[in-house]
């Protein structure tokens, strides 16, 4: 039997399912007067029921036809594994769970007969676990007084370096980087000599010295000057994606310090961010999977224990200079 005429019955067997679930909730309140009633709590769940139901019957058909990567789905669960035990939400760990099995087959597998379901009811997953998180206010950011959500949203974007050393050369991306950094350099100079506050682009303490923008643009430059090949692109991740992660992580769920201001929570965060977005060049780009791991490791560790430096800083050039004393020795 072909794969798609599986999941039409599979759905058929949902949808029947649901009905009597339906019927015997309605039966049940009939009876027992309960408050809420149990067919309005199975209404209400019976789309998430449903998509898991046609998520597992997916799943089955890829392992079967061999369209999902094992190891994959263990990465993904060990990441949703360590935000749940260390934030304690569920719902930040069924998200990324969610999408990390979506993108990982979709990537490993592409798009087709067999994986198409893992990755269209993985999605429709995802959106039911947003929708719910959202209800609880799981998306209400805290807000510090010195954070610029602007500066989390962009951070991402600089991920196009790696895109641009791709496609065109080095030299290019070089110049590129030199340009954006000279400019943020000179805007910084005068912002300090003038004792400019420019509130909505610059944080409080960043009055009378560098801004952490600059500092990050100068970690880029120098990751793509002095490191070889693609080990600029891992320290660029974990200083973008990794930072994503930590900085929501860290303020949403942050508790327990460490060392200043840095939690379990925001590092352990970091290192997932980190991996799980290596994990992604280990798929589009053929990074070793062993590089991913180590470098994700130490830029979660260097974050942990800058100190009073800037992290923007040390996170990049010191996983750079981590992964390239290991291929010299070697071990990579």
């Amino acid at each position: 039997m072909a794969v798609e005429a599986k999941l039409v019955l599979a759905v058929c067997a949902a949808s029947l399912l649901g009905g009597l679930a339906s019927a015997a909730a309605r039966r049940v309140d009939s009876a027992f007067p309960f408050s809420p009633s149990v067919s309005a709590r199975v209404m209400q769940n019976t789309p998430l029921f449903f998509a898991a139901g046609i998520f597992s019957f997916a799943w089955a058909i890829a392992v079967s036809e061999g369209a999902f990567n094992g190891l994959a789905c263990l990465i993904a669960l060990a990441i949703g594994f360590l935000l749940a035990a260390v934030t304690g939400s569920q719902h930040a760990s069924a998200l990324v769970v969610l999408f990390a099995l979506a993108l990982f087959t979709a990537l490993g597998r592409g798009f087709g007969s067999a994986s198409a379901p893992v990755v269209v009811s993985a999605l429709f997953l995802l959106v039911l676990e947003i929708s719910s998180a959202a209800a609880t206010g799981f998306f209400r950011f805290h807000r510090r007084k010195d954070l610029r959500l602007w500066r989390i949203v962009a951070r991402p974007f600089a991920l196009i370096f790696i895109l641009i050393d791709l496609v065109w050369t080095r030299r290019a991306l070089l110049l590129v980087l030199g340009l954006i950094s000279l400019g943020f350099i000179t805007l910084d100079l005068v912002r300090i000599a003038a004792q400019l506050e420019l509130r909505r682009l610059f944080k409080a303490g960043e009055k009378r010295r560098f801004s952490s923008i600059t500092g990050f643009l100068a970690a880029v430059f120098i990751m793509f000057l002095v490191f070889p090949d693609t080990i600029p692109y891992l320290g660029l991740t974990c200083l973008t994606m990794g930072d994503l992660f930590s900085k929501f992580a860290g303020t949403q769920f942050g508790k327990r310090r460490v060392i200043g201001r840095r939690t379990w929570e925001g590092s352990t965060a970091y290192f997932c961010g980190s991996l799980l977005f290596g994990y992604v060049l280990h798929f589009l780009i053929g990074l070793p999977l062993s590089a991913v791991v180590l470098a994700s490791f130490c830029a979660a560790v260097t974050e942990l224990c800058s100190g009073g430096l800037d992290d923007n800083f040390t996170v990049g050039i010191v996983t750079g200079a981590f992964l390239t004393a290991l291929r010299h020795f070697s071990v990579l």
